[in-house]
């Protein structure tokens, strides 16, 4: 990643690796709604967001960050609120009130199952790049939460246990079953910030072989929005054209690399 200061940014810039279901969030909400964006790859098998200059643009050394004018904006969800106050056209926010109390809702859910239920379900997997020593310290040093989970990791209190992880995406998954008994979408009959901050958690689950069969609805909503342009042109391009099991391969290799721990 080339080095750049935020404040040298003009225009709208985002940072983002396309397999983090967090930078896939702003990335299907910037091609809904049709907004141009310079495009910056962070890789993170190569630990780019652990670097100063990264650490610069967003100090939770984490994608996406979002950088408008040399002003930086972190965090996928806040990202999401943003663009949406920022590009009201087309709308993924409807106007009943109740409906938007819905949506901010499920906005907070999805952002608490990042960590409870996703980043959980990679690791007691399997599949969690472990961090180097180099990392490790930059954890320390910089972004202690992400500190905390490897020392509870290593210690056996956290993202140990593969059932338990898998019974946790079924329950969260299973709350998003029953809205959609009724109804096309998580919010009403509108295609939303709800279903956008939700839908990447299935891409990442899937291409590590979690599946959704058992879930229907979630599975019938998975084939709506994969049908939609936007999918196919702001996520799904930018994905090597290998299959799933060559990724969950990778990532297991990748995990026991470079003398991690």
């Amino acid at each position: 990643m080339e080095a750049v200061r935020p404040q040298n940014l003009h225009g709208l810039h985002l940072f983002y690796n396309p397999y983090s279901n967090c930078a896939q969030r702003v990335m299907l909400l910037l091609a809904e709604k049709g907004i141009e964006v310079e495009m910056h790859f962070v890789d993170l098998m190569r630990s780019e967001q652990l670097t100063a200059k990264y650490h610069a643009i967003n100090p939770n050394a984490s994608v996406p960050a979002l950088v408008h004018d040399g002003v930086a904006i972190n965090e996928s969800i806040t990202i999401l609120h943003y663009l949406e106050q920022l590009y009201p056209d087309p709308s993924l926010t409807p106007a009943d009130s109740t409906l938007k109390m819905q949506i901010e809702a499920l906005l907070e859910s999805a952002d608490a199952s990042h960590m409870s239920m996703v980043v959980n379900y990679v690791y007691s997997c399997g599949y969690g790049r472990l961090p180097t020593p180099r990392d490790a310290q930059f954890y320390k040093d910089h972004v202690p939460h992400r500190a905390k989970f490897h020392a509870e990791r290593l210690a056996g209190r956290t993202a140990n246990n593969p059932e338990g992880a898998k019974r946790i995406v079924h329950e969260q998954f299973s709350e998003l079953e029953n809205l959609l008994k009724t109804q096309d979408w998580l919010v009403g009959n509108q295609y939303s910030l709800a279903d956008i901050a939700w839908f990447p958690n299935t891409i990442i689950l899937r291409q590590l072989g979690y599946s959704f069969k058992s879930l229907p609805n979630v599975n019938d909503w998975i084939t709506r929005i994969e049908a939609r342009e936007a999918f196919k042109n702001g996520i799904q391009a930018r994905f090597l054209k290998i299959p799933n099991w060559v990724l969950r391969l990778s990532a297991k290799v990748l995990r026991q690399l470079g003398g991690r721990r």
